[in-house]
């Protein structure tokens, strides 16, 4: 944990959402799928067993949304790991694919992988490395007092009037997250940090305006004196007035540690001028790749007024 304590940021005293409509007037015609692509999903995690793999074929976006329809259960997927041979087997769950090995040693770091999965006349393959582990050193929370006026919307469809704005209240709620890199050479990884808040109301219009979340070059992200890094970021929570007291609630952080090729992945997963992810696929859709993660849950209550951290061994 920092010497120093953290000091929130200032917040304007207006939350206005509606600028957002300068960003997505601008989104593209979203295309159909074709549903004889493969969509290959799966994640090496460094220090964690073998993953399973979920192998679908592209669902139109015309039809209703039905994972099971759309599996591939008869398609061949091979993994090799620093030249070990792994297949994979379909299970009962359709699409889920599981190693044929009965190895439960967690994955190292920097192992290289390369995916090979066939289907009838396709083909297709990955390859890459696992990046180092990730560690959450400490985390901090503010709280402001009271909460601010903001004009909510509903809807990022923006090039109507339709969009359902409203005045409404919520709590900025400011979090700092530290991690340490010692010995890692952070120019060739990206970092995504995830503020999770598990609450009856949320809203992507939002979080668009606050940064419950952001991809970004570890080396870009604030380098403290002690080798480590800090991120901070902000969520919202809405309430019903300027007098209502703060909602407590569970929230998770996320620390992840990749490479490009998932960091174009996560950035893009969202993007509404996108019909689909960057994929890091040759001859598919999706993401195979090797990340690293940290997470941790704690509880933040109405009796949460000042600044409160959590430090690495107070963990469960």
């Amino acid at each position: 944990m920092p010497d120093t304590p953290v000091v929130a940021r200032p917040l304007h005293r207006l939350v206005a959402l509606i600028l957002l409509m300068a960003v997505v007037a601008g989104c593209d015609t979203v295309a159909p799928v074709d549903d004889q692509v493969l969509v290959i999903e799966g994640y090496l995690q460094t220090g964690r067993p073998l993953p399973p793999i979920l192998v679908q074929r592209g669902q139109p976006l015309t039809d209703p949304i039905d994972d099971d329809a759309y599996a591939v259960d008869d398609a061949e997927i091979t993994l090799h790991l620093d030249g070990r041979r792994i297949s994979y087997a379909p299970t009962d769950t359709p699409g889920r694919y599981t190693p044929v090995t009965d190895e439960l040693v967690p994955i190292e770091a920097y192992t290289r992988f390369r995916l090979e999965a066939t289907w009838r006349d396709l083909a297709a393959s990955a390859t890459g490395s696992t990046p180092p582990g990730i560690r959450l050193d400490s985390l901090s929370i503010h709280i402001p007092n009271e909460p601010v006026d903001a004009i909510l919307i509903d809807s990022l469809r923006l090039d109507t009037l339709g969009v359902g704005a409203q005045k409404g209240f919520l709590y900025p709620v400011e979090v700092s997250l530290w991690w340490r890199a010692e010995g890692i050479a952070d120019s060739a990884y990206w970092i995504e940090t995830q503020l999770r808040p598990k609450i009856a109301f949320s809203s992507t219009v939002i979080d668009f305006f606050l940064q419950p979340n952001e991809i970004r070059l570890e080396d870009e992200m604030t380098r403290l004196a002690d080798g480590g890094h800090r991120w901070t970021g902000v969520y919202g929570i809405p309430v019903d007035s300027l007098t209502t007291p703060f909602p407590p609630h569970a929230l998770t952080v996320y620390l992840v540690r990749s490479f490009e090729d998932y960091a174009r992945f996560a950035a893009t997963r969202d993007a509404p001028q996108r019909r689909e992810p960057a994929s890091n696929i040759e001859g598919a859709s999706g993401i195979f790749a090797g990340i690293s993660i940290d997470s941790l849950t704690v509880n933040v209550t109405v009796d949460v007024t000042v600044d409160v951290t959590v430090n690495v061994n107070e963990r469960p």
